[in-house]
C-alpha cells in the first residue's frame, strides 16, 4: 500500500502529459477554425458534462473500488484525446469533451481518496497536505513535459498532432493504475448501501456542515474566476507581441511556478500566518496581477504578471482538500471530493462564456472583470482559520 504514494503520482505526471497545452488556443483557432467565445464555451460545454459526471462517477470508485475508477478514466481519456484529433469539425469537438469529461471525472477525486486511504492504512494520514502538494505537483510534471514536448511535435507535424499523441503517455497511465492497490474491501462488498445513497451522500454532507461549505465556497469561486487564465493567457501574449514559438516554454514556466509554490506551501503558511490569511492572499495577488494584465504591459512583463497569477491563484486547493478528506468517512470520501469538484466545475461552466464575450470585445475588459471578481472573493470570504481545522 505505502508503493500506491508514487505509483499514483506517476500515474498523474503521465496522465496530464498534455502536449496539445503548447499550442492550446492554436489548436482551436487554426485547425479547428473557432473563435475564443466558442473555444470558452465549449470549454463551458466540457464543465456542464464534469458537473452531470462529478457525482455518478465518484459513486463508481465508492462503489466498485478507487483502482478500477483511475484505471477507466485513463483509458476513456485516451480514446477521447484520438476523437479529439480526428477531424476538425464542431460536431465531433463536442463528442470528445462528452468523452473526455467523463474520462476526468472517474479519476476526480478517486486518486485522492486512494492517497488518503493509503496514508491511513500506512500510518502517515499527518502528511496529508503535504502529499496532496506532491500529488498536485506531479501533475504539473506532467504539464511540463507535456508543454515541451507539444511544442516539439507542433513544430514537426503540426498544432494538430499533440493532441493526437498525448493519447501514449494517458494510456500508460491507465495501464500504471492497473498496479494500484485497494487498501480497503470495496464498500459494495462490506456494508449494505445502496448506489442511491453514495450518489447523495457528498451533498448531504456539505449540507449539513457550515464549516465545509464555507470551504468549498472559497475554494469554488476563486478556481473559477483564475481558471479562466489557462485559455486566454496565450491571447494575453500574442496582444503583448511575444511569438507563438514561445507558448510551449511560458505555458512549462508556468508549471514550474506553480510547483515551487505547493513545495513551499508549509513554510508559506506559517510566513502568511495561517492558512485562512495565506488562502486569502494567494487570491488577492492573482486579483491584482489579472487587474494589471488588463492594461497591455510590454511582454516581460505580461510574462511575470501571468506566471504570478496562475502559479498562486491555481494551487489554492491543496489545503482545502486536506480539511475535506479529514471530515470525510472512508467509504463516502471520493464521493465528497467530486461533490466539491463538481460545484467547482459549474461555476466555470457559469464564468467561461461570459468570459469569452468579453475577451472577443476587449481582452483588457475580460481582465478587468476576473480581477475584480476574484479581489471580491479575497475580500469578502468568511472563510477563517476555525474552518481549516482537520
Amino acid at each position: 500500500m505505502s508503493g500506491n504514494v508514487w505509483r499514483l503520482e506517476a500515474f498523474r505526471a503521465l496522465f496530464w502529459m498534455h502536449f496539445v497545452a503548447a499550442v492550446l488556443v492554436p489548436f482551436f483557432t487554426e485547425w479547428g477554425g473557432l473563435t475564443l467565445a466558442q473555444v470558452l464555451t465549449l470549454n463551458a460545454w466540457f464543465m456542464a458534462w464534469n458537473f452531470l459526471l462529478e457525482i455518478p462517477t465518484g459513486a463508481v470508485a465508492d462503489f466498485f473500488g478507487r483502482r478500477w475508477s483511475i484505471v477507466l478514466g485513463g483509458a476513456v481519456t485516451a480514446l477521447g484525446s484520438l476523437v479529439y484529433a480526428s477531424t476538425p469539425r464542431y460536431e465531433v469537438f463536442l463528442v470528445a469533451e462528452v468523452i473526455f469529461a467523463l474520462g476526468y471525472t472517474l479519476v476526480s477525486g478517486a486518486d485522492e481518496a486512494l492517497l488518503y486511504d493509503s496514508l491511513v492504512a500506512t500510518g502517515r494520514a499527518g502528511q496529508a497536505s503535504r502529499h496532496i502538494a506532491r500529488l498536485q505537483a506531479a501533475q504539473l510534471v506532467g504539464l511540463v513535459t507535456g508543454a515541451l514536448g507539444g511544442g516539439l511535435i507542433a513544430g514537426a507535424w503540426g498544432v494538430r498532432a499533440p493532441l493526437a499523441c498525448q493519447a501514449i503517455p494517458i494510456a500508460a497511465a491507465a495501464l500504471l493504475a492497473t498496479s494500484l492497490v485497494e487498501p480497503t474491501t470495496p464498500v459494495a462488498r462490506t456494508r449494505a448501501v445502496t448506489y442511491r445513497t453514495l450518489l447523495v451522500s457528498g451533498l448531504h454532507r456539505l449540507g449539513r456542515d457550515p464549516r465545509l461549505r464555507v470551504v468549498a465556497a472559497d475554494t469554488v469561486l476563486a478556481s473559477a474566476f483564475v481558471w479562466t487564465l489557462i485559455w486566454l493567457y496565450q491571447p494575453l501574449l500574442l496582444r503583448a507581441g511575444v511569438s507563438q514559438r514561445w507558448f510551449g516554454v511560458i505555458h512549462a514556466a508556468i508549471c514550474v511556478a506553480q510547483i515551487a509554490v505547493l513545495r513551499s506551501i508549509d513554510r508559506l503558511v506559517p510566513i502568511a500566518g495561517g492558512r485562512a490569511r495565506y488562502l486569502r492572499l494567494a487570491a488577492a495577488v492573482p486579483a491584482l496581477a489579472m487587474l494589471a494584465l488588463a492594461w497591455t504591459p510590454p511582454p516581460a512583463a505580461t510574462i511575470v504578471l501571468i506566471l504570478l497569477a496562475m502559479g498562486i491563484g491555481l494551487t489554492r486547493t491543496p489545503i482545502a482538500s486536506s480539511v475535506l478528506n479529514a471530515a470525510a468517512d472512508a467509504e463516502g470520501r471520493a464521493t465528497l471530493l467530486s461533490t466539491v469538484s463538481m460545484l467547482r466545475t459549474l461555476a466555470v461552466c457559469a464564468v467561461n462564456p461570459v468570459a469569452g464575450a468579453l475577451a472577443d470585445r476587449s481582452l483588457g475588459t475580460a481582465m478587468q472583470a476576473l480581477g475584480l471578481a476574484m479581489l471580491a472573493v479575497a475580500a469578502l470570504s468568511p472563510l477563517r482559520e476555525r474552518h481549516l481545522a482537520d
